[in-house]
């Protein structure tokens, strides 16, 4: 645990109660129990690659160039 800043002040005894009772009261709050702590603790963990190229589909349609005659500061400086 990391240590505590030094204006820290921890709640008493019974602030704690309470906060914990509040909690156990809210409906969408998710409560662990031992046998749902054992499920977490054998799933495997998940990572996602980033590296990769993003997959386009061969339907999608073509993305516009940077560089194409028809970008506005093209039609500008036509304009001059």
């Amino acid at each position: 645990m990391p240590p505590l800043k030094s204006n820290h002040i921890s709640p008493t005894d019974e602030e704690d109660a309470a906060i914990t009772a509040a909690a156990m009261a809210d409906p969408d709050t998710f409560h662990p129990t031992e046998e749902n702590l054992a499920r977490l603790s054998q799933m495997k963990p998940y990572r996602v690659s980033i590296r990769s190229r993003p997959i386009i589909s061969p339907d999608a349609p073509p993305r516009p160039s940077s560089t194409s005659s028809d970008s506005p500061s093209q039609k500008w400086r036509q304009n001059e």
